[in-house]
């Protein structure tokens, strides 16, 4: 995003994006440049696959087929179907809500729906929602720069 100046873009939308991201630095200076490129007050929404739900479901060994848990496993991990399909982070409520407060992120909350389009954020597994959905905003101009 280094093309764009600062504060440009009222919202950014992320739909099953950020878990392609290593979490060893790499999703973190991601976060920040979304936070750099969005005006004061701007907000982010996210869906990544729930890592919380799905390790729920992925121990039921005995109510789940071995292909039930194989399309687990590939939420969790990728599908692998190409060389970028490959997930470098699992994200938790927690864990997301930590990586966007290091970026600069405030007023984070869980969301059940975007109610953008169809897409993987509406995803359900057995009839329950494996995508964790949260918007974030970047705080306003006053607060700029003010710790929480």
């Amino acid at each position: 995003l280094s093309r764009f100046a600062a504060d440009t873009f009222d919202e950014i939308y992320a739909s099953h994006v950020v878990e392609h991201f290593d979490y060893v630095g790499e999703l973190e200076l991601t976060l920040r440049e979304w936070n750099r490129v969005l005006v004061p007050g701007g907000r982010v929404g996210i869906s990544v696959p729930d890592l919380d739900i799905l390790c729920g479901l992925f121990v039921q060994r005995q109510a789940l087929t071995f292909e039930e848990r194989f399309m687990l496993m590939r939420m969790m991990f990728g599908g692998h179907v190409n060389e970028y399909d490959h997930h470098k982070a699992g994200l938790s409520e927690d864990l997301l809500t930590g990586f966007l407060m290091l970026a600069g992120f405030v007023n984070i909350s869980r969301v059940s729906a975007f109610g953008i389009c169809s897409d993987s954020s509406n995803a359900v597994f057995r009839n329950l929602p494996i995508s964790l959905n949260v918007v974030a905003m970047k705080p306003p101009a006053a607060l700029q720069g003010v710790s929480p």
